[in-house]
């Protein structure tokens, strides 16, 4: 006489082996560290609130960041992937993604030179007097004076890391105040800096890819020295806990470190969902 096995014990067993497949192919969890940081912006008319979330794990970077103005609301999300030395700026709103690397930035100054090519071209083709105004109006509009970093003897503490102050100055002024707390505080921290100053790098070569977009033959810079936010990484060398930015003297926005904790990452959390649509920066 066969045996008789009950439906339920072949469904248990069915399921036993679904689970421990799971657990076999699913990809582990790695120790990673979160960061919560919130900006004010003072300088619209309604305060600006920006939340933002990053998760960092070996030398890949995850930042996700939701503004809120009244009852208006934007979310944006940008991927930097350490091993490939690429970013990928993620449009929620369409639901599509953007890479950018170094051949991506080569590929874009390329393009804008000869945009700024053809803009000299035209200019010198204005009447004599036209093109000294022109010359002069983008000479007034785009000049920017290099900012000086100054270090000081103020100390403070936040969320129990150790700060000291930094003055970025600009023509004599307080363009910006920054706290900085050494890396080796952070949780980490070795995780924490390569990956910042990995996107921070890139970012930054992305900016000098606009350096004299308004005319090859002024000589302009667009950003000037010192305009670029992600130098400050090396220039203060460390964190940044707090930041206020100053016009004049009063205070246009702040941003300040909320939290900071070592937490369980998924690797694949660094690439964008498989749903988004793949965007080129250039063509």
């Amino acid at each position: 006489m066969d045996s008789f096995e009950p439906k339920r014990s072949r469904r248990s067993r069915l399921w036993l082996g679904c689970a421990a497949l799971c657990v076999l192919t699913a990809v582990p969890l790695e120790a990673g560290v979160e960061i919560k940081i919130r900006t004010v912006d003072h300088s619209a008319p309604t305060p600006r609130v920006e939340t933002s979330v990053m998760t960092i794990e070996g030398h890949n970077l995850k930042l996700e960041m939701l503004t809120v103005s009244g009852t208006e609301q934007q979310r944006r999300g940008m991927i930097y992937q350490g091993q490939r030395e690429r970013a990928l700026v993620v449009d929620h709103g369409n639901k599509a993604y953007t890479p950018i690397d170094r051949g991506t930035i080569q590929k874009l100054g390329e393009d804008i030179q000869r945009t700024m090519a053809e803009i000299d071209r035209q200019i010198a083709e204005l009447a004599p007097e036209q093109r000294q105004t022109v010359k002069k109006a983008l000479e007034d509009a785009e000049k920017v004076s290099p900012a000086v970093v100054e270090k000081t003897e103020e100390t403070g503490k936040t969320l129990g890391l150790e700060t000291v102050k930094y003055l970025v100055r600009r023509d004599g002024e307080i363009e910006r105040e920054t706290w900085v707390a050494n890396w080796d505080q952070l949780p980490e921290s070795d995780e924490v800096r390569a990956a910042l100053e990995g996107m921070g790098g890139l970012l930054g070569e992305l900016v000098k890819a606009f350096e004299g977009i308004a005319s090859s033959t002024l000589g302009v810079q667009v950003f000037g020295e010192g305009s670029n936010p992600f130098e400050d990484l090396e220039r203060m060398g460390g964190f940044p806990v707090t930041t206020r930015n100053f016009k004049g003297k009063r205070m246009t926005s702040e941003t300040s470190l909320q939290g900071i904790e070592t937490k369980a990452v998924d690797p694949l959390s660094f690439n964008p969902p498989d749903s988004y649509e793949l965007r080129a920066m250039t063509q």
